[in-house]
């Protein structure tokens, strides 16, 4: 959580003294400094790197990764919504993978919007 990003780091290297760590805060992964600070993640020699959630969600990820992502969980989903239909029990559960499934749909068509538009 963002809220304890310096008290997760000050305990870790408590219980890793030695550790070579890398603090990243939101500053660090603002517009104009993302690309530095992901180099220097990616070149350093670092044993952590520690970095908040919402943080982590602004490090961009390449569309056909994603896409690639995406069409595994839909298969993931469509597996277990045939087990399911094949057992005859779980209507919730059902229910559930459907709705899933459709929320992961809508990103796939929001990444591809997103992609033609660009």
């Amino acid at each position: 959580p963002n809220h304890i990003l310096e008290q997760y780091t000050a305990e870790f290297l408590r219980a890793y003294p030695s550790a070579k760590v890398l603090m990243a805060t939101k500053d660090d992964l603002s517009a104009d400094r993302r690309r530095t600070m992901l180099s220097r993640i990616a070149t350093g020699d670092w044993d952590a790197v520690i970095i908040t959630h919402s943080s982590f969600e602004r490090i961009p990820l390449s569309h056909a990764y994603m896409e690639q992502f995406i069409g595994e969980e839909l298969e993931r989903i469509e597996d277990a919504l045939r087990q399911m239909r094949s057992a005859s029990r779980g209507n919730r559960i059902v229910k559930e993978l459907a709705r899933a499934k459709k929320q992961w749909q809508a990103k796939l068509l929001k990444r591809n919007r997103v992609a033609k538009a660009a």
